[in-house]
């Protein structure tokens, strides 16, 4: 991959380039909304939804985690 970067760079290109072109527009992924209690679960998930498809987003998860202490 280094090499290709190098390679890259003196030509002026990226690599996707000298590979051939982009093979897709956008990259599938997924956001996660997490907290220390429920509470702040449902309001990073509430702040989650709120912007939407906005996103990209293609899947969601959300977890509470245990309070340390």
């Amino acid at each position: 991959m280094t090499l290709w970067d190098i390679k890259g760079k003196r030509a002026g290109l990226p690599v996707h380039s000298l590979l051939g072109g982009k093979a897709r527009d956008a990259v599938p992924c997924y956001g996660h909304a997490d907290g220390r209690s429920f509470d702040e679960v449902a309001d990073n998930v509430k702040d989650f939804m709120d912007r939407g498809e906005a996103t990209g987003m293609f899947a969601r998860k959300w977890a509470a985690t245990a309070a340390a202490g």
